[in-house]
């Protein structure tokens, strides 16, 4: 979810979802449905080939249903933070971790990027993992969130950067979409299956 701030009482709130993306340039691009024209005379498009965005103008931006039930981002959580989060949570850790009402922002890449880092399966319960285990995984969380924007974003799919231009970061993931491949810490083939509806890449045997 992007917030462009148009005044201190008018923003445009902008939900990317699955497949949306923002285009600055001078002529129209793929799936434009809303274009801005700038008094520099560029165009800011928002593009949405599956139509599943959304685009609205507020007057607070925070009052919006969503955005109360959004969880923390993760780059501004403390350890003690993260780690407390962890209270009483049964689910299994990877779609805890996409649970947007439990840490906001985190998606399927970084999510199965994360949790191999750390070194845990990601069908294990958040209830079975110890201090050590959740400081491990907060630490490669950041890790691999910030590694992903020093690259310029993930573009492994419909992920583009505001030229047009794909991200740099799909040579530095180590398990997704690599199923099959050797691990690149044992040499293990990685294994994929399906967590939460969500396709899974790990490797049995970092991964406990």
């Amino acid at each position: 979810m992007l917030i462009l701030k148009l005044s201190d009482k008018l923003f445009i709130i902008i939900h990317l979802r699955i497949s949306g993306s923002l285009f600055l340039g001078k002529k129209e691009g793929r799936y434009a449905r809303i274009i801005f024209k700038l008094s520099d005379g560029r165009w800011l498009q928002f593009c949405d080939g599956r139509v599943l965005g959304e685009l609205r103008l507020v007057n607070d931006w925070r009052e919006l249903p969503i955005v109360k039930t959004m969880g923390p981002e993760p780059l501004d959580l403390t350890r003690q933070g993260f780690v407390k989060l962890f209270t009483g949570k049964k689910t299994k850790i990877k779609p805890l971790l996409m649970d947007q009402a439990f840490i906001a922002g985190i998606g399927n890449i970084y999510a199965q990027e994360a949790v191999f880092c750390a070194g845990i399966h990601p069908q294990r319960e958040a209830n079975k993992l110890n201090a050590e285990d959740l400081v491990r995984l907060y630490n490669c969380l950041l890790k691999v969130l910030r590694e992903g924007i020093k690259n310029k974003g993930t573009s492994a799919d419909s992920y583009y950067q505001l030229d047009g231009s794909k991200g740099g970061n799909v040579p530095y993931l180590k398990v997704y979409q690599r199923d099959n491949q050797p691990c690149l810490k044992c040499k293990t083939p990685l294994k994929r299956i399906v967590v939460a509806g969500r396709g899974t890449t790990f490797c049995p045997h970092c991964q406990k």
